[in-house]
């Protein structure tokens, strides 16, 4: 008689598995590695950051200012230069104040070829006058939106007055007067 199962495969049956084994597929730690690396990156990075931010406000690359104007609630600068041959005059007045408040008001006189640098505090719209007199506006008016970090310059000339933003200057020549100029608006 023949044996019928010689060209079938025999049933198996299936590995046993010892301790040692399950133990060896265990090693890994899973989430747990996972979990606590994550942590300690986060840390490592948190200080560092934390210990580069002094170093850098320490030495001066960074400021107080630089940092308020990253989150928007930073000063702005007006620089006012004077090539003219007599005295200016420049009354700087608030325009959009809460009604529970008055204006922030304040007037600078400023000496022939002298520069002068006003810090606006609250962003907003200021209202500059240029005149001969505390009380004109003779040379030339500008209705200014002042932004946190912003950077304005304006020159007084002997025929004009010219305005540039520092930090981002306008492409057009009328823009530079601040009789034609956008930023006066």
């Amino acid at each position: 008689m023949s044996n019928s199962n010689q060209g079938q495969p025999q049933p198996q049956s299936p590995p046993v598995q010892t301790a040692a084994h399950l133990r060896a597929k265990k090693r890994g730690g899973g989430c747990w590695v996972w979990f606590a690396c994550g942590c300690l990156a986060v840390i490592l990075g948190t200080s560092l950051l934390g210990v580069g931010g002094y170093i850098a406000y320490r030495s001066g690359v960074i400021s107080l200012d630089t940092i308020l104007n990253l989150v928007g609630v930073g000063p702005a600068d007006i620089e006012f230069d004077n090539f003219r041959d007599e005295t200016i005059y420049i009354s700087i007045l608030q325009l959009d104040v809460p009604s529970d408040e008055s204006p922030a008001e304040d007037w600078l006189e400023i000496k022939p070829f002298d520069v002068r640098s006003y810090p606006v505090l609250e962003p907003g719209r200021y209202l500059l006058n240029f005149g001969l007199s505390s009380e004109g506006s003779d040379l030339g008016t500008c209705a200014l939106t002042v932004r946190s970090g912003d950077q304005y310059q304006f020159v007084a000339l002997p025929e004009r007055i010219a305005v540039n933003r520092l930090n981002d200057p306008p492409t057009i020549g009328t823009d530079l007067v601040v009789a034609t100029s956008t930023l006066c608006r």
